[in-house]
């Protein structure tokens, strides 16, 4: 299995940081002259800018392309003073230098096999991806089941087979839909237009922080019991569902399709 990381390049060695700045710029060029362009790149590097230009064939002027290293030519050490902290050996022309990064992955990145790792500038900041893959082991039967219902008045209801009890999630989400649907019939009365554009990324934030809860609690629960995790249908439940104007309304609210992603994505994670 593989996966990528997401690695901020925290060095102030203004030397290694401008090789950095000189081998992304010159890749660019090379790239955007159809490798006619005749610039200083790591011979690798250069190659890697060959194979890039049979896929994007015409490149877009005003895209940056990220710098693509080749896996054997990236080494990572970890940094036994600091948590997340990592020195990686990059190739920048004309020789290969080693620069300190940090992430938040909680995994140990020098344990897994590194595969291929691109270079990158994210408002002024420069970061690396590096892939790293892991040797996919024996899958252990699961012992239960953990069954997902989305529904109406709750967004999830679970039930594993070990404890027929079921758990209910959505209250909080419901809470705060209804708290800024109020808000914003309040403010369009007072025709405040401004206010209630800004209110809209403050509540996805806030039913956001909230779904990411309710997938880690549900694959938390299915890790801790060895539950195989079924999901239950969403695709047509909003279509399906009668009830009062309010109870549509709900429905309609609930981010059903993101919160089954999130549950996916980190069962995968957890399974890294």
């Amino acid at each position: 299995m593989k996966i990528t990381v997401k690695a901020k390049v925290t060095d102030d060695s203004k030397n290694k940081l401008g090789k950095i700045e000189s081998e992304f710029q010159n890749y660019q060029v090379y790239l955007q002259s159809g490798s006619i362009a005749i610039v200083n790149l790591y011979s690798a590097t250069k190659q890697q800018a060959q194979r890039a230009l049979k896929k994007i064939k015409q490149p877009n002027p005003k895209k940056q392309y990220p710098v693509i290293l080749r896996r054997d030519l990236v080494d990572i050490q970890k940094d036994i003073k600091f948590e997340g902290v990592y020195w990686i050996r990059i190739p920048v022309y004309p020789n290969s230098i080693n620069i300190r990064i940090q992430t938040s992955c909680k995994y140990d990145l020098t344990e897994y096999s590194i595969r291929e790792s691109k270079i990158l500038k994210i408002q002024n900041e420069w970061y690396i991806f590096i892939t790293i893959e892991k040797q996919d082991e024996p899958i252990i039967p699961p012992d239960n089941v953990l069954a997902v219902d989305l529904g109406c008045k709750n967004i999830a209801v679970t039930v594993n087979t070990v404890n027929t009890k079921p758990n209910f999630y959505g209250a909080t989400i419901r809470g705060i839909r209804g708290f800024y649907f109020n808000l914003r019939r309040k403010l369009g009365e007072k025709k405040a237009a401004d206010k209630i554009k800004s209110l809209k990324n403050i509540e996805f934030l806030q039913v956001n922080h909230e779904l990411h809860k309710i997938s880690k609690a549900i694959v938390e629960e299915a890790t801790r019991t060895n539950a195989v995790i079924v999901l239950g249908k969403f695709k047509g439940i909003r279509k399906s569902i009668k009830g009062s104007r309010r109870m549509r309304r709900l429905i309609n609210n609930f981010p059903y399709y993101r919160l089954v992603q999130y549950i996916k994505y980190k069962a995968a994670w957890m399974s890294f």
